[in-house]
């Protein structure tokens, strides 16, 4: 209802002293809005006619105002879609999974305004969901029952799911109060499972940090992220697949001559130092025979991880074949003779495990630089080379390019 004051129509003089004034609600299909109220600073006392004339406007103002929230909120979807365009750019660069869900909260943090992200996997052994990443530096819950969350509830239904209203039961969230959370499923597209579309976890936002409620848009644009998420997930899985020797879980032999092929051209251009190491365990028909092929398998994963213990920042490792491994260091030939030398040395004191029994194992490694001429085949061939002198000279030892030909006019 409308109110109207005029004081002239009092009859207390004590309070002619007060303004005239007319308050009108501002309302619309049963939704109050607001409140819009005038006052008179000249003395002016307002009339039934000015309040008709009031309620006429702020019919208006309250279409208006109505009509700028139904476009506001396809405003900030469009906003939203945005950024959520800018990192999804960034889950189609080759990532491992770490970085993929770091990315992915990071992005959940700024589209919702929220610190509380938390990514769960299905776990087939315990039939539950097994926290992968969360903001959280400490979360309550590693493992959550599929049966006794909304987290389980959500994954087993696969659906997403809006509460305005979240109790705060977490020791992670502040003392009283409620939360708003956002829950949508992560699942693998069915164009890459080629069977049918896998779930595999749960993506969830917790209380936003102005305290409000998540709305049917924040859930919406949550399912596009979960869906990016799957994808980026899936073809990292791939491209590991792809890059990564499975075994030793080193690069493979291609992905590692295509990161070769590029180092060179670049440092050819840059004329910057370029060593190659390749590094053969000796003697190791002698472990397959011992002990099976199974148990040599485990010694070549422990030495592929004693040798990505020695890796300086920009060197790289894969595994080259069989018992052999390929290092690229960014360094000239005398500082890559010592690296050789510093591996071929340390490797002699430590223990490789076959199951309860400890062996000891000698490598034997060669040495080749980048010269202005090399193209990938010269500079590895020299590297190998050098590797088989060192088998002929005895093994256990480092042998440099500079060798082979020494060896050759003798």
């Amino acid at each position: 209802m409308s109110l109207l004051y005029n004081p002239s129509s009092l009859t207390n003089k004590n309070i002619d002293s007060l303004l005239s004034c007319v308050s009108v609600p501002l309302h619309r299909k049963n939704k109050l809005l607001g409140l819009i109220q005038m006052e008179s600073v000249s003395g002016y006392s307002f009339t039934d006619y000015d309040r008709s004339q009031l309620i006429k406007a702020a019919q208006q103002i309250s279409i208006a105002i109505d009509t700028l929230s139904f476009y506001q909120e396809p405003i900030q979807y469009y906003q939203k879609l945005i950024l959520l365009a800018k990192f999804s750019q960034e889950f189609s660069k080759p990532l491992n999974q770490e970085k993929i869900l770091q990315k992915a909260a990071n992005a959940a943090c700024s589209l919702f305004k929220s610190d509380h992200i938390s990514i769960f996997f299905y776990d087939e052994a315990s039939k539950s969901l097994k926290l992968a990443h969360s903001t959280k530096e400490k979360y309550s819950q590693e493992n959550i029952p599929l049966d006794k969350s909304l987290e389980g509830e959500a994954f087993l239904k696969k659906k997403p799911v809006l509460l305005s209203h979240f109790p705060k039961t977490s020791p992670n969230t502040k003392n009283s109060g409620d939360l708003s959370c956002i829950l949508c499923p992560i699942s693998i597209p069915s164009y890459i499972n080629k069977v049918s579309q896998k779930f595999i976890g749960i993506i969830s936002v917790k209380g936003k940090k102005d305290d409000l409620s998540f709305s049917s848009l924040d859930l919406k644009i949550l399912c596009f992220l979960a869906k990016q998420l799957g994808s980026a997930l899936a073809n990292a899985s791939l491209y590991e697949k792809a890059t990564i020797d499975s075994l030793t879980q080193l690069h493979s032999r291609g992905y590692f001559f295509q990161c070769l092929q590029e180092k060179i051209l670049l440092f050819q251009q840059e004329r910057k130092d370029l060593s190659l190491l390749m590094v053969d365990i000796d003697n190791f028909k002698k472990i397959n025979d011992t002990y099976t092929h199974t148990k040599g398998d485990a010694i070549l994963k422990q030495t592929g991880e004693f040798l990505k213990g020695l890796l300086a920042e920009g060197e790289l490792l894969g595994r080259y074949g069989g018992e052999e491994f390929i290092m690229l260091l960014p360094m000239s030939h005398e500082k890559a003779m010592e690296k050789a030398q510093k591996i071929q040395k340390s490797v002699q004191n430590c223990f490789f495990w076959i199951d309860t029994v400890a062996i000891k194992i000698t490598l034997s490694l060669g040495v080749s630089t980048l010269n202005k001429e090399d193209v990938c085949q010269s500079f590895v061939e020299r590297a190998d080379k050098a590797l088989y002198l060192a088998k002929e000279k005895g093994k256990n030892q480092v042998v440099s390019e500079q060798e082979i030909c020494f060896n050759l006019s003798y």
